[in-house]
C-alpha cells in the first residue's frame, strides 16, 4: 500500500524522483520493517540499541530527514549539533535503498550542500564492516580522521567534512586581533 502524501510535506532536496523531508511519524513503521542488514547489525550489535526506541527517538531531533521515493523511507538521515558550526550525521538505509543507490549517490552532493548550509564541519563515525558506507564517505569527501573500538570491540572509523565553500579556515573567536 502506497503512503498517502502529506500535505504539510515539505520538500527540502529533490533529485529525479527521490526527495529530502522533514522526518515524520509515519516514516518510521515502514524503515523499521526495512532496515539494511549492515544497520541493523549496528544497531543490535555495536551500539546495543533498541530499534523501535531509536526510530521513535529521532522525531524529537532538530535535524532529521527521510529521503524518499514516491512517499516511500528509503533512508533516514540526521545531524546532531554538536555547536553551532558543528555536528555529527548519521544515516540508516532502507534495503530498498539498493534499487535506487546510483540516484541516490548523484543527489548526495545536494545534501552535503545543504547539510553544510547549517554545519561547517560535519563528522560521521561508522563501523569499519559497513563497506558501503565507508565508500559513499569517502567519494563525498570525507577524511578518516581516526579509528577506534568502542565499549563492544568493534572498530570504528572517524571520519570529518568541512565545508569547502567557506573562505576562511580558521574559527573567528580564535584569530589574532590586528591594531
Amino acid at each position: 500500500m502506497m503512503a498517502l502524501k502529506s500535505y504539510m510535506d515539505k520538500v527540502l532536496i529533490s533529485h529525479g524522483s527521490l526527495e529530502m523531508v522533514p522526518m515524520q511519524k509515519r516514516h518510521i513503521i515502514p524503515l523499521y520493517g526495512t532496515l539494511s542488514n549492515e544497520n541493523l547489525f549496528e544497531v543490535r550489535n555495536i551500539y546495543k540499541l533498541d530499534l523501535m526506541e531509536t526510530l521513535m527517538s529521532c522525531l524529537d531531533m532538530e535535524d532529521t530527514f527521510v529521503i524518499e521515493k514516491k512517499s516511500y523511507p528509503l533512508a533516514i538521515l540526521g545531524v546532531n549539533k554538536i555547536t553551532h558550526e558543528k555536528g555529527i550525521m548519521w544515516t540508516m538505509f532502507s534495503n530498498k535503498m539498493k534499487d535506487n543507490w546510483f540516484s541516490f549517490v548523484k543527489a548526495s552532493p545536494k545534501l552535503i550542500r545543504y547539510l553544510h548550509t547549517m554545519y561547517d564541519e560535519i563528522t560521521v563515525e561508522t563501523w569499519e564492516g559497513n563497506n558501503k558506507m565507508v565508500e559513499w564517505l569517502g567519494w563525498l569527501g570525507f577524511d578518516v580522521i581516526d579509528v577506534t573500538s568502542n565499549e563492544h570491540g568493534f572498530n570504528l572509523i572517524h571520519f570529518v567534512r568541512c565545508n569547502q565553500d567557506k573562505k576562511n579556515v580558521y574559527a573567528f573567536p580564535s584569530r589574532p586581533v590586528i591594531h
